[in-house]
């Protein structure tokens, strides 16, 4: 298993615990359909652009690497509900321990985008954008 996916695995092992506490309903890494209102409230985890920010200069191909892969992280739920909280309580399980998600795997937000709709009646969501930054030895 590569660096990166160990660290998107942590990512999705800190969001499950909030199930219980908040409590969602599910929490959704990568979802392969579209969500509908009885899956509200929920956590959707989606990877974004990866970029590769330093290259090494002593190997032919340039490993390691320095890389950032944006990850998206999305809080939904009935209008009716608190979608603030749900973003609040992510945000506390993201990024605990100081942002490090496992060893050489750092997380931190970019930017928060909403409350918004979609153009969907009665269902709120909020975008957390965050930059995970890892080291890939090209393995």
């Amino acid at each position: 298993m590569t660096i990166r996916e160990l660290g998107m695995t942590e990512l999705e092992k800190r969001c499950k615990p909030l199930i219980n506490s908040i409590p969602l309903k599910k929490v959704l890494r990568l979802p392969d359909r579209q969500i509908d209102s009885s899956d509200m409230p929920c956590i959707l985890i989606m990877e974004g652009e990866d970029k590769i920010n330093k290259r090494s200069s002593r190997g032919f191909l340039g490993y390691p690497l320095m890389r950032s892969l944006s990850v998206i992280v999305e809080c939904w739920d009935h209008s009716s509900g608190n979608v603030e909280n749900i973003k609040k309580e992510a945000l506390e399980a993201i990024q605990f321990n100081s942002g490090v998600l496992i060893d050489q795997v750092l997380i931190r937000e970019e930017k928060t985008i909403g409350p918004f709709n979609l153009g969907v009646p009665r269902i709120l969501g909020i975008r957390i954008v965050f930059e995970m930054s890892y080291i890939d030895n090209g393995l």
